[in-house]
């Protein structure tokens, strides 16, 4: 059973600021969404079926739905122009980084920092984390680390996290799903 929206909006008068409202509520939480998404966030303003159809059928006219093909379970994926707008400014500025190096860090600063966070956390990196942690420390100005849930991901991240504020640095990241 669908369930419409009894509260009016006027926002099913102006197409583009329903896009708007709906991209927003979507982004917060989605960079991808389906068209079962889109539909989903269109009951919370439409009040019966034909408002609905209307507002869906605006919403895929919209200059800020980008339709990015289907996905692994067949079903049709999109984005809004400002998440799409904001990957390609993310993939531009990691470019940029990519062809830049960042300080070195000696060896020995390295070890002293490690032995210091792991005593403080008391937790030891396991190999494969310190090379990890190698990895993100090097002279690149960009790293990526990529892993399965419950791997010591946000461990590792702390290590290094750690080497670079005992090296007086500010440090930025993100986490993409």
């Amino acid at each position: 059973t669908v369930k419409f929206n009894s509260n009016y909006d006027n926002s099913l008068k102006e197409p583009e600021l329903l896009a708007k409202k709906i991209f927003q509520g979507i982004e917060h939480h989605e960079s991808v969404f389906s068209e079962r998404d889109l539909a989903g966030a269109v009951l919370t303003y439409a009040n019966n079926k034909t408002e609905f159809d209307s507002a869906m059928e605006n919403l895929k006219k919209s200059k800020d739905l980008i339709y990015l093909g289907q996905g692994e379970d067949g079903r049709e994926r999109y984005t809004s122009r400002r998440m799409f707008d904001i990957e390609n400014s993310l993939q531009a500025t990691t470019e940029k980084l990519q062809k830049r190096n960042h300080i070195r860090i000696s060896e020995r600063k390295i070890n002293k920092a490690l032995e210091k966070y792991q005593a403080k956390i008391g937790k030891r990196l396991t190999p494969e984390q310190r090379n990890v942690v190698n990895h993100m420390v090097s002279k690149t100005s960009i790293a990526c680390v990529i892993g399965k849930a419950g791997t010591g991901k946000s461990f590792t991240l702390g290590a290094a996290n750690a080497v670079w504020k005992a090296k007086g640095l500010n440090v930025y990241g993100i986490a993409l799903a």
